[in-house]
């Protein structure tokens, strides 16, 4: 036999031979006879309940953890604490629960609810059951709250547990701090690594180039005939001996230019000179 409330919409007791009827099962007449008497009836049984005398038991039961186990191994914590802590490594992520009702009064009848706060959203009924699993949990911090009923579905204080689930180390901050420095270094390096690079290329362009000008010079000095450069000083000489000074200054003016193109002129001039 059930006990209903309307308010509530759900059954709070359960009456059965614990309580004192006949059968656990349910009747098939109900009857209220003078006096407020709830008579039921059940094929050969007949169970009858004085309504206005039927005390309930009004007492709130509290609730204790028997068992609390992170992958199936038993964790240890101080009972006397209010609210204990449960500090957990990186992938220490599946977690029972066991409780009991501090209640010995028809207590195969105590009932559970129960809620992990960032997991679940609302509280679970867990009927008569008195343990719970939760497996592969996220890092973060939960709130594991427990309440017990009596058998005439009074509901006691809650009991809770704080959990906290670390982070694994490449997803902390100090960690990801970390890569992003060395990753900033890095590029860093290899930014100065390509302007060395650049420079020394750089570098090296400039001493072919003048390494490429000299060659062209030396080059340039090799091809001038030394039938050449007597040939001109004595057609210079020529008009200086028929005092044509103008065709002379223009012979020699162009001369030194040719002359001045070839590094070491100092001592083609001098050589001129001397002849």
């Amino acid at each position: 036999m059930l006990k209903f409330d309307p308010v509530a919409k759900q059954v709070t007791s359960v009456f059965t031979r614990q309580n004192g009827l006949n059968e656990d099962n349910g009747g098939y007449t109900f009857s209220i006879l003078p006096g407020n008497k709830l008579v039921q009836l059940f094929y050969a049984n007949i169970n009858i309940i004085d309504l206005d005398h039927y005390q309930e038991n009004r007492f709130r039961p509290q609730v204790q953890f028997n068992s609390v186990k992170v992958l199936d191994k038993e964790y240890v914590f101080q009972i006397q604490d209010s609210t204990p802590l449960l500090e957990l490594a990186a992938g220490e992520n599946f977690l029972q629960f066991e409780f009991a009702a501090l209640v010995f009064n028809n207590a195969n009848r105590n009932r559970y609810a129960w809620q992990l706060s960032g997991f679940d959203t609302n509280w679970i009924q867990g009927g008569f059951a008195n343990h719970v699993s939760y497996a592969a949990l996220q890092p973060g911090k939960y709130l594991f709250r427990v309440k017990a009923a009596n058998s005439d579905g009074y509901w006691g204080s809650e009991r809770s547990i704080i959990i906290i689930i670390r982070s694994p180390f490449y997803a902390r901050w100090w960690f990801i701090l970390f890569c992003i420095i060395g990753f900033s270094a890095l590029l860093y390096f290899i930014y100065q690594s390509k302007v060395r690079q650049a420079r020394r290329e750089e570098k090296l362009k400039a001493g072919f180039q003048q390494q490429l000008a000299e060659t062209e010079m030396k080059a340039l000095r090799a091809q001038m005939n030394p039938h050449f450069i007597f040939n001109s000083l004595n057609s210079i000489q020529k008009y200086i001996l028929k005092n044509d000074q103008f065709n002379a200054s223009q012979y020699l003016t162009k001369f030194s230019r040719l002359i001045r193109l070839i590094p070491g002129s100092q001592q083609s001039k001098q050589h001129i000179a001397e002849q």
